[in-house]
């Protein structure tokens, strides 16, 4: 019993020091670089937002480095979501702007403008950060990676209430590209954030510094993972630790 209470509390311990680690990566790293990661998929999208029209190929999968200096000192590699139609990625490392989930403000100046899209909410970037931080960690195929992607860009942009969960209607839609097996996962975490309530969350915004020539790079998120997400995967860990126990016993 005495050894079953300890491998509890320090399962508890785990956990804890899983949720300080993804709340501190921000806070640790103040230059980053985005892009294209996994097999490069990507997917056809027709969009309208704040007056922008967008049409064409964009890639859903990327990866973010965060490093303590401008030269990639200390880097650490996470897959990132994009929250930012408008701007391109970053490929060399750029400072960081802020790290707390702010709202996208002012007008939006073309592909490398000087702004972000006008009117993303912070409910909007929240709904991104549900999906991403529910979705978007561990082990995940291809597939998975991109239908992330592209669920948390219908649930930040789209404006039509009763289109939220459907891909192929509203002012945002998703169709062909490489990343048709995607689709299939965007449309079960949309539903899953449906019958959540559209459920809003925060994670790590990555917010690319303006250059000296006025030009934005891009923001992403990076996941950290619900408290209860990774308090049940501690369970779940204490639940095999117990079954051994109880195996060596008999």
């Amino acid at each position: 019993m005495t050894m079953l209470r300890h491998c509890f509390i320090a399962g508890l311990a785990s956990t804890a020091m899983l949720l300080g680690t993804a709340s501190s990566k921000a806070d640790t790293y103040s230059y980053a670089t985005t892009s294209v990661g996994g097999a490069g998929n990507y997917v056809d999208i027709n969009a309208n937002v704040n007056g922008s029209t967008l049409n064409g190929l964009y890639y859903d999968q990327y990866v973010t480095s965060l490093a303590t200096s401008s030269s990639g000192a200390n880097a650490e590699t996470y897959r990132s979501f994009c929250v930012d139609m408008f701007h391109e990625v970053s490929t060399s490392y750029s400072a960081l702007a802020s790290s707390n989930a702010l709202p996208l403000a002012s007008a939006f100046g073309g592909n490398t403008g000087t702004t972000a899209p006008a009117g993303i909410s912070n409910a909007a970037l929240g709904a991104a950060a549900w999906i991403v931080n529910t979705f978007g960690y561990g082990n995940l195929t291809d597939a998975q990676w991109a239908g992330v992607q592209i669920a948390s860009w219908k649930a930040e942009f789209e404006t039509i209430s009763t289109d939220r969960t459907n891909l192929s209607q509203g002012n945002v839609t998703f169709t062909g590209g490489s990343s048709q097996a995607a689709l299939t996962y965007a449309a079960q975490y949309l539903a899953a954030w449906a019958n959540a309530g559209y459920a809003t969350s925060s994670a790590i915004l990555v917010n690319y510094a303006s250059d000296s020539s006025g030009n934005h790079y891009q923001y992403q998120l990076i996941a950290v993972p619900e408290p209860s997400t990774l308090v049940i995967a501690g369970l779940g860990g204490l639940g095999l630790v117990g079954y051994g126990l109880r195996r060596r016993r008999t």
